[in-house]
């Protein structure tokens, strides 16, 4: 389930006992368990970072069918708070889950000694993420992968989308927090195939208010547009040649002390200089500089079919926690291959 552990900033520039207050809107939905939370922005940077939210812990207000609603904290001025709004529809668990009716306040809310009025939030099944997409090849190659953050606390995939002919891209998915790959799908088979080239990205949201790379489908379209990812070309040169193919393995996966991480299938590794670099959600380095061993170095045979493989072994400190990380390995002129891991303490 989606839980979130909190962690309430008490630095904030002053704190009022207030209210936040508005209307759920949601046109026949009839009774039910109707919820509106106030997320803060420490709460926002642990979703980010695949945290647990319990959402029982936060400021909120309970309805049995939309209408007003009035929810009273020491809230703080100064700070963009996030308004959340839901309907649960499993009771058994009262947790919500993708595709239950949600929705956010279009923007961040900021209070005035303590008080916001005129927060109304309305819920939808299903919002839309768009943007602009940055790629110099065939845009209609395009498509993005939708991970469910609500299931679990390891994302799962729950669609891949076409984005379209038009770089300026808006699409439909069922509601919920998410996170996001867009990568151009050469073999349209709707898999990214990294081994094979097909240029793509992890979504990052960086500059992005403070979600990282959390995006949110639902009522109030908060996330319909600046969404704007930047694909690599679908192709990468080394004096007129195509480079040779290269694959990427961790093991183990999930992994609790270490991970070995071996780039195989690189020809010439004197000529080319492997990078790997570990990235968090946020799309911060955590790990480089990793030690590295050749298995199997390349010789001059002139023989393509004869490989190398390099290993790395990332050892997370102390500071790393448990979660989700990427790696990627990076060849000097620029062609590059990801692969996400999950480290457990």
């Amino acid at each position: 389930m989606f839980r979130i552990v909190v962690l309430i900033a008490l630095s904030a520039l002053f704190a009022f006992g207030g209210t936040i207050s508005g209307e759920l809107i949601y046109p026949g939905g009839g009774m039910g368990a109707y919820g509106v939370i106030v997320l803060d922005p420490a709460t926002i940077a642990s979703v980010a970072a695949g945290d647990s939210v319990d959402f029982t812990s936060l400021p909120m207000a309970m309805l049995f069918m939309p209408g007003a609603y009035s929810i009273t904290d020491s809230f703080e001025d100064g700070i963009p708070y996030t308004v959340f709004g839901v309907k649960i529809e499993d009771m058994s668990s009262m947790q919500p889950v993708s595709g239950d009716p949600m929705g956010l306040y279009p923007e961040n809310v900021f209070t005035f000694s303590g008080n916001a009025s005129g927060i109304d939030v309305e819920l939808d099944t299903v919002g839309a993420i768009g943007g602009h997409i940055t790629y110099s090849g065939n845009i209609s190659d395009v498509k993005m992968n939708v991970y469910d953050m609500m299931s679990g606390s390891t994302p799962v995939l729950e669609g891949v989308y076409p984005v379209g002919s038009s770089a300026d891209y808006s699409v439909i998915v069922s509601s919920g927090f998410k996170t996001l790959e867009f990568f151009a799908d050469l073999n349209d088979n709707d898999v990214w195939d990294t081994d094979a080239f097909e240029p793509g990205v992890y979504y990052t949201g960086i500059g992005m208010d403070t979600w990282g790379p959390i995006v949110f489908a639902g009522g109030g379209d908060r996330f319909a547009t600046g969404v704007d990812p930047v694909l690599p070309p679908s192709a990468v040169k080394e004096s007129g040649t195509l480079l040779p193919k290269f694959t990427l393995s961790c093991t183990p996966n999930p992994f609790n002390s270490s991970c070995e991480i071996a780039v195989n299938g690189v020809l010439a590794i004197r000529e080319l200089p492997i990078q790997v670099e570990i990235y968090n959600l946020q799309g911060n380095i955590v790990g480089s500089r990793l030690a590295s061993t050749d298995i199997a170095p390349y010789t001059e045979t002139g023989d393509a079919s004869i490989a190398s493989t390099r290993t790395f072994t990332w050892h997370p400190d102390k500071t790393i926690s448990s979660g989700i990380y990427f790696v990627r390995a990076r060849i000097e002129n620029g062609n590059f291959i990801t692969k996400r891991v999950v480290y457990l303490k």
